[in-house]
């Protein structure tokens, strides 16, 4: 199969394995044969997620190590870090052909509990999604059209010219697995999506003379969501330095309510000239 070809529930599922901290996953493609980062997130949450009970997860901090390809299965070992009432913590790397990582990731899983709330609110003047257009393509060519409705925000609408932001709405294309362990592992996925972009366009760092790609990624699942309902993810770039840049986006449904938050430092170069 095609990795371009493959929908969310099949990237997720993972391969049945009699070892339930070792198991893989296929892969998607991305330009140039490499993987798309959100893939790897979200299998890696899926692969931790299958160890826990009675939590959900909270936050993953991870690395990318090395380029994967989309041409490759992924394998995922996971080990138990600490199991307590409250809280538990799983490491997971990811290899592929070698004995090397291409991916390294901390999950943490949060048994369910109350407490105090606050949020920051979605910006003003969003449009609903309905009211845009479909896009086609994605800056990245990351897979995800394949299993997602993408619209994005005219840029206008939330200019910032200090951090570039950006927006779009997201949601899976048809409905998928009542598992909230799915849906936390698929947003995950979705969370690495077009979110370096900010940093790029401020200094108009796009096309085939740069070299763009992430090195760490972090996530906080604050409620839990739903990838088959509208999702709005605003993004952008307060930073970038030393060839370095640093993003940060937050996920939020059609009401308001600030689900997820994530953060992304990436490398970006211009290239030499041959």
């Amino acid at each position: 199969m095609n990795g371009n070809d493959v929908d969310i529930e099949t990237l997720l599922a993972l391969s049945p394995s009699a070892d339930p901290f070792r198991t893989s996953g296929v892969s998607q493609g991305r330009d140039a044969g490499w993987l798309y980062g959100g893939q790897l997130l979200g299998q890696a949450v899926a692969a931790a997620g299958r160890t826990v009970s009675n939590k959900q997860p909270h936050s993953m901090h991870a690395y990318f190590l090395t380029p994967g390809r989309f041409d490759r299965s992924v394998d995922y070992v996971v080990e138990d870090v600490r199991d307590g009432r409250s809280f538990a913590n799983r490491r997971v790397e990811a290899f592929q052909s070698t004995d090397d990582p291409i991916l390294h990731a901390s999950v943490s899983f949060h048994a369910p509990e109350t407490g105090a709330s606050h949020q920051r609110d979605a910006p003003p003047r969003v449009p609903a999604p309905e009211s845009l257009d479909p896009a086609h393509g994605s800056t990245y060519r990351s897979g995800l059209e394949s299993s997602f409705d993408i619209r994005r925000i005219p840029a206008d609408l939330l200019s910032d010219p200090d951090t570039a932001r950006r927006g779009v709405w997201l949601r899976a294309t048809s409905p998928t697995s009542d598992d909230p362990l799915f849906h936390a592992a698929a947003l995950a996925y979705l969370s690495d999506f077009e979110l370096f972009l900010p940093a790029l366009l401020r200094h108009g760092l796009l096309g085939d003379g740069v070299m763009a790609t992430s090195l760490d990624h972090a996530l906080w699942w604050h409620v839990p969501a739903r990838v088959d309902d509208w999702l709005l993810y605003i993004h952008e770039s307060p930073r970038t330095s030393g060839s370095r840049g640093l993003a940060y986006g937050h996920f939020y449904t059609l009401d308001g309510t600030l689900v997820a938050s994530s953060v992304q430092e990436g490398l970006m170069r211009r290239r030499e000239p041959a």
